[in-house]
């Protein structure tokens, strides 16, 4: 290690020894050698501009030739940076296009949208502003709307705003522009696959939907305009069904001024309203199905049905026709034109031709008609039912049954036959003055004395009271006096 010579000591090595502790920082020509100054050897503020000649220092000598005197606000921007920048949006867009986070200490109005610190999209409830921490109480939760005239497939809510995971709630609100029919418009252009796939989850029971529509001021709340080949509304029951008020289509008739469904004939000759086929020959299969409530809410009692194979109606309780008015007629069967046989048939199951059936011996009528204040009555018409046509109608007049004939007009009305149900007594033309006997024949006198002879026969009728025969010969036979 170099140091200097020690004075009384190092005889004869003075000049080695102090040559080689100059020769540390000075050269052989007594000049200081490169880098042996440094900052450490300068003190503080030992050099200043005075000291430095001018020109000595440039941009060249300390490696910043692209150095210029720009003030910070005038700097510009490298190009890649410009390009970054330019596929930003501005903050214009985002206002327009996105919701904004929450601040703590913003003022808020009332509707505001922003996004919770959890993610989810809220609106304020009031205006207020808000504290250091964000106060769920001063918001509505996870409500996204939609602007009316958005164009069609733009992306409305954008996944940092939409969070599906999230959604409780849609509003959407048209604009009453005729041009624009739908705030929101989506088109399904696939083969296959759904537009919306809406799936109950495990704890859906109860008044849960996965879709709910209130009509509180008029207007059609789903609408189906089929134009072509497709199919408004589909509903399939699968055969993984256990539950037997699964039901595919449920209405429930709680109106007593409006019906539950509708349907009117746009166009003349239109297709039926309803169409049901039976696409397997089972006749196990019921098309229609009817069911009626012996305890309120409760449709336990099976009515009828309409059988699948062959279309026959069984119904298996009373059916009731009621006209609104007096001049209609109840129920008209009309039969097929050339038909004049079995227009009507009332039979009992699995039996041949009957009209009856025999419970313990007793012949029992499977036709009963039935009427109410008035004598029942059952009508048979020779030409159609036309009005002034000549019918027969068979009548319940106080308990005796009546064979009269009469027009529909009920003109020139007259008694044929009467049969007494309690007495067993019959009477001609009506006839009901037996004189209190059981099981006899009453004839009232003649309407017009027969003046001609029979052919092939003879007649009995009565003339002042006496009982008489006329004969084919022209014989007059008195059987009884008056």
């Amino acid at each position: 290690m170099a140091r200097l010579p020690q004075p009384g000591g190092d005889k004869g090595n003075w000049g080695v020894i102090l040559n080689d502790y100059l020769g540390q920082s000075l050269a052989s020509d007594g000049t200081l050698k490169d880098s042996v100054v440094d900052s450490t050897q300068l003190a503080s503020n030992a050099v200043t501009s005075a000291k430095i000649a001018p020109g000595a220092v440039t941009k060249s000598t300390v490696g910043l030739a692209n150095v210029d005197n720009t003030s910070d606000v005038n700097k510009p921007v490298s190009a890649a940076t410009q390009t970054a920048l330019d596929a930003k949006a501005d903050s214009a867009g985002l206002a327009s296009t996105y919701v904004a986070l929450w601040k703590a200490s913003t003022a808020y109005s009332a509707g505001q949208f922003v996004v919770s610190p959890s993610g989810d999209t809220v609106t304020a409830r009031t205006g207020f502003t808000s504290g250091a921490s964000f106060d769920a109480n001063n918001w509505n939760q996870r409500h996204l709307r939609v602007t009316p005239g958005a164009p069609s497939g733009a992306a409305l809510f954008p996944d940092p705003v939409m969070r599906g995971d999230t959604i409780d709630s849609f509003t959407a609100r048209p604009n009453g522009s005729s041009a624009t029919r739908s705030p929101v418009e989506w088109i399904h252009d696939d083969t296959n696959a759904y537009l919306f796939h809406l799936t109950g989850g495990t704890n859906m029971a109860g008044a849960a939907a996965l879709i709910g529509m209130g009509i509180d001021n008029g207007g059609v709340g789903l609408f189906a305009n089929n134009k072509k080949t497709g199919i408004g509304i589909k509903v399939t029951q699968n055969d993984t069904i256990t539950s037997a008020l699964a039901y595919g289509m449920l209405i429930n008739a709680s109106s007593s001024v409006a019906p539950a469904f509708y349907y009117a004939a746009g166009l003349p000759n239109s297709k039926p309203g309803a169409t049901v086929q039976n696409v397997y020959a089972d006749a196990g299969t019921r098309l229609w199905e009817f069911r009626v409530s012996t305890v309120s809410g409760n449709a336990d009692v099976l009515a009828g049905y309409i059988t699948g194979r062959d279309g026959n109606l069984v119904w298996q309780t009373q059916a009731s026709f009621q006209p609104t008015d007096t001049a209609t007629i109840p129920m008209i069967v009309v039969g097929l034109s050339g038909q004049s046989a079995n227009l009507q048939e009332w039979r009992v199951s699995g039996a041949g031709t009957p009209a009856y059936i025999t419970n313990g011996g007793e012949v029992v009528s499977t036709l009963r008609i039935a009427a109410r204040g008035a004598a029942a009555s059952f009508d048979l018409y020779d030409t159609g039912g036309t009005v002034d046509s000549r019918r027969y109608r068979i009548a319940n007049s106080s308990s005796n049954l009546v064979l009269q004939s009469r027009l529909d007009n009920n003109s020139a009305k007259q008694d044929l036959l009467l049969l007494g149900a309690a007495s067993q007594n019959m009477g001609v033309a009506a006839f009901n003055s037996f004189g209190g006997g059981t099981k006899v024949m009453g004839i009232p006198n003649a309407g017009t004395v027969p003046s001609t002879n029979p052919v092939s026969g003879g007649v009995l009728y009565v003339e002042a009271g006496a009982l008489k025969y006329r004969g084919s010969s022209g014989t007059v036979t008195v059987i009884g006096a008056a």
